[in-house]
């Protein structure tokens, strides 16, 4: 069960994706994901990374993180 506040939450989820703002002075674009869950024992963030230079992609990442409840 997550708790924020008096509210009570046995799963929350919350998805972001967008453009991450580059240097003016750099020629790439990155995107990015994140994904942030709760379920009763963890938090749970997944992210993801994609750098393009030139219309092909030159980096990518992917983290997946656990954090237990208890910890918080």
């Amino acid at each position: 069960m997550v708790f924020l506040g008096r509210r009570r939450f046995s799963l929350a989820r919350r998805d972001a994706r967008g453009p991450a703002p580059a240097a003016r002075d750099w020629a790439v674009r990155t995107d990015t994901r994140t994904i942030l869950t709760s379920t009763p024992p963890a938090f749970h963030v997944c992210r993801d990374l994609d750098v393009y230079k030139g219309g092909g992609r030159v980096f990518c990442r992917a983290w997946n993180v656990s954090l237990p409840q208890d910890v918080v």
